[in-house]
């Protein structure tokens, strides 16, 4: 245990990257970020600066 976990059977596509959406009822997408690697994600304040703002437009 102390060297840790190795995943050693890979399934589904090995290629395929993540990435964060925030997706409005309306269909628009005022935020997106697109994973460079696995493990990639976007900065958390960005995206909460973009909710902010969004609800600071809805009132």
């Amino acid at each position: 245990m102390r060297k840790g976990y190795r995943n050693k059977k890979y399934t589904g596509d090995v290629w395929q990257q993540g990435g964060t959406f925030l997706v409005l009822p309306n269909g628009q997408v005022p935020y997106h970020y697109i994973s460079k690697h696995p493990g990639d994600h976007p900065n958390p304040k960005d995206f909460l600066a973009t909710l902010t703002n969004i609800f600071k437009q809805a009132k």
